[in-house]
């Protein structure tokens, strides 16, 4: 038997280290290379995700919200930030 067969979780415990480590050195402040997208877009199941959904349009929409947001009392805006 090989090891990995011995435990089956190694992987899974071998990409949390790797998490943690990168999440260190930029705690730090030290420079972390960019993480590699395993997945595409394309191989999401779509039981899971809606391949309607653009992340990026999404996201730009919700930091209008954010800069339309800042002269307001903290709890209202983190209020409308989180409907956004």
């Amino acid at each position: 038997m090989e090891a990995q067969e011995l435990d089956p979780l190694a992987q899974e415990f071998a990409e949390i280290d790797a998490v943690l480590a990168r999440s260190s050195k930029i705690l730090s402040g030290a420079e972390a290379p960019a993480r590699k997208e395993e997945t595409s877009l394309r191989d999401r199941p779509d039981l899971v995700y809606d391949l309607d959904w653009n992340e990026e349009e999404r996201l730009a929409e919700w930091q209008a919200v954010l800069a339309e947001t800042r002269e307001l009392p903290v709890v209202l805006r983190a209020a409308i930030l989180l409907e956004a």
